[in-house]
């Protein structure tokens, strides 16, 4: 077998495929598009255009394949549940992947394309009856019937088989190993080379010679398998590679505004660290806990920045489709059927408190859920529904400075953003929502995915 050109080996069809199988498949349909892009989501151009073996498709070209396939299996499986063994209309892959738009570096619309599919197909498939699934469509070219649970278990190797060959590809970014770091605080490289059994890193401050160190392991593949872990585990933190040749950018200036901005998500994301994908791990008393007294080894006026800054992403969180968020998950509502009607009250009080609890989430999330309130439920975030306050997060910076003065006076922080911008205070400030927040049934058709995965869980 070519470990290359199938690195997941070729496809076998189950000899029986159970209803155990379906459920399975069903859910990695699901999941695939949030899986997709977090493969390719730090790809430039150029890692783009990297192919996983000679003759093989880029990266960009997998991804518009993808999305190629996966519309035309989606509309298979539909042909074959509204027809009576319908007779396909078969397609060249290859040639489609030739053609110029299939070949851009912009993947955006294939991934979207991809994640709309997905969504449309995993409730299409939801809603399908055992005898359903046994369902069939005929291919003209190789005179095969195929049922619907064939055609998503096809689907599913399909996707991870391709998966593959762009983690294949992703290896050939390693060109010479070289890696900044730069943001509001920091300015920092980090480079690596390992050959054989010996692997090199250098490390400092953008501008020095920085650190060395050498370590040796017992095997070159454990060499290459642990330096790939290392350069893994850089990216996730986002670090940026250079590519040979080329020089490290300098570091722009950051404005203060800017500075105040990263000052506030590390303090919320560096002072609790939990598993972001166990919502049930997370303790909301005991961050707000922590992130006082990570807050109180600063000083009052940094203090004051963080609270500057709250008051400032409150409000930018002041927004209809926010507060639709609020009402959908902790609003009462009536349910018809598969309708829902929902109660479209908003406290002013309540609504500051469910603010607070997003801004916990940090600021990956905040940027999400600012775009797309539906990101609340793309499988990239789980969080307990159940405790959606965290009125805490108002008070934390005066608690920081209880905490390391406790001399001074209280509210002093709070109090003092007031008094030198009164136009942010988040409670009684002159702002509105940028449109009337929906309720009702209103909302079940504005967010279809969003309503489809909290209501049965609420």
């Amino acid at each position: 077998m070519d470990e290359i050109r199938y690195p997941i080996d070729a496809f076998e069809l189950p000899k029986e495929i159970t209803q155990k199988h379906i459920t399975t498949y069903i859910e990695e349909l699901r999941r695939f598009p949030y899986l997709l892009e977090e493969a390719v989501k730090q790809c430039p151009p150029n890692i783009l255009n990297l192919t996983y073996r000679e003759g093989g498709w880029t990266i960009a070209q997998i991804v518009h394949h993808l999305a190629d396939v996966d519309m035309n299996s989606f509309i298979r499986c539909k042909l074959a549940l509204t027809e009576e063994n319908p007779m396909v209309k078969p397609y060249e892959e290859t040639l489609w992947a030739e053609i110029p738009e299939a070949k851009d570096f912009y993947i955006s619309p294939s991934l979207r394309i991809i994640e709309g599919v997905h969504w449309r197909w995993w409730k299409f498939l939801r809603a399908l009856t055992p005898e359903d699934f046994e369902k069939t469509y005929r291919h003209p070219q190789s005179g095969q019937t195929i049922s619907i649970k064939q055609e998503i278990a096809k689907s599913v190797w399909h996707g991870k088989h391709h998966l593959a060959h762009i983690e294949l590809a992703k290896k050939l970014q390693i060109i010479n190993n070289r890696f900044v770091y730069q943001d509001a605080k920091s300015d920092k490289f980090w480079d690596i080379e390992f050959e054989g059994t010996t692997q090199t890193v250098v490390y400092g401050k953008t501008g020095t010679a920085g650190r060395e160190a050498v370590k040796e392991f017992a095997t070159a593949e454990e060499c290459t398998k642990e330096s790939e872990k290392l350069i893994a585990q850089k990216l996730k933190k986002g670090y940026t590679e250079l590519a040979e040749g080329e020089a490290a950018p300098e570091k722009r200036e950051y404005s203060e505004e800017e500075k105040a901005d990263y000052f506030f998500w590390e303090a919320i994301e560096k002072s609790y660290k939990y598993n972001k994908k166990d919502w049930k791990a997370y303790d909301l008393e005991e961050h707000l806990e922590k992130l006082a007294t990570y807050l109180s080894k600063y000083s009052e006026e940094k203090l004051i920045l963080f609270q500057k800054t709250l008051e400032q992403k409150l409000i930018s969180l002041y927004t209809a489709s926010i507060a639709e968020l609020y009402i959908i998950l902790g609003n009462e509502y009536e349910k018809e059927g598969d309708n829902y009607s929902f109660d479209g009250y908003v406290s002013d009080d309540g609504f500051i408190y469910f603010r607070c609890w997003l801004l916990l989430k940090g600021k990956e999330f905040y940027d999400d859920i600012t775009k797309d309130i539906e990101t609340f439920v793309s499988g990239k975030y789980h969080f307990n529904i159940g405790e959606t306050w965290a009125e805490g997060l108002l008070y934390v910076a005066d608690d920081a400075n209880q905490e390391a003065r406790p001399d001074s006076d209280e509210g002093i922080i709070e109090d003092t953003v007031y008094q030198k911008w009164p136009e942010l205070n988040y409670d009684f400030g002159e702002f509105a929502m940028d449109r009337e927040p929906k309720s009702g049934k209103e909302l079940q058709k504005m967010y279809p995915k969003l309503v489809a995965e909290i209501m049965p869980i609420r």
